[in-house]
């Protein structure tokens, strides 16, 4: 294994290569992972580093993943927090895996976020506040385009 002497950077750029050089029957696991990552890093520029540039980032990233998608297949009421939402759906284990028409694959995966409400001491029932239903290939064309985006434009 090498160095990696930038972290911020060579994270990303190695991750984006596993995403388009890795294919095997475990491609939909790895692909969580990486957009687990992916996402994660402009949480903590924005957490860390409160910059217009993220916060362009993030729109950018919005208006990627929408135009690859039906609208009623998409459900967000905080923008701002989009890589969180996708970052908690994945964390907090809401993924729902569905399979490709007659085969034995993965063909979409749906991520969502939900929101707890406490009354006294009884939790009431969550209300979704995110959620995407997006296709294995389409979900791999985002996850390529946080990471492309992030280094052009971060480094």
């Amino acid at each position: 294994m090498s160095d990696m002497p930038n972290f911020k950077k060579d994270f990303v750029e190695r991750t984006l290569k596993v995403l388009k050089e890795y294919d095997s029957e475990y491609e939909v696991t790895l692909l969580l992972n990486c957009l687990l990552a992916l996402v994660s890093f402009p949480i903590e520029l924005q957490e860390n580093e409160i910059n217009v540039k993220a916060e362009e980032f993030e729109v950018i990233c919005v208006n990627k993943l929408r135009s690859l998608m039906n609208e009623e297949d998409y459900i967000n009421e905080d923008e701002f927090n989009f890589f969180s939402n996708i970052r908690n759906s994945i964390a907090h284990i809401n993924v729902r895996l569905k399979p490709e028409n007659d085969k034995n694959t993965i063909g979409s995966v749906t991520l969502w976020n939900e929101e707890w409400y406490i009354d006294g001491k009884k939790r009431k029932k969550p209300k979704i506040t995110f959620r995407v239903n997006i296709s294995v290939d389409k979900l791999r064309i985002f996850a390529e385009y946080v990471a492309e985006e992030y280094l052009k434009r971060f480094f």
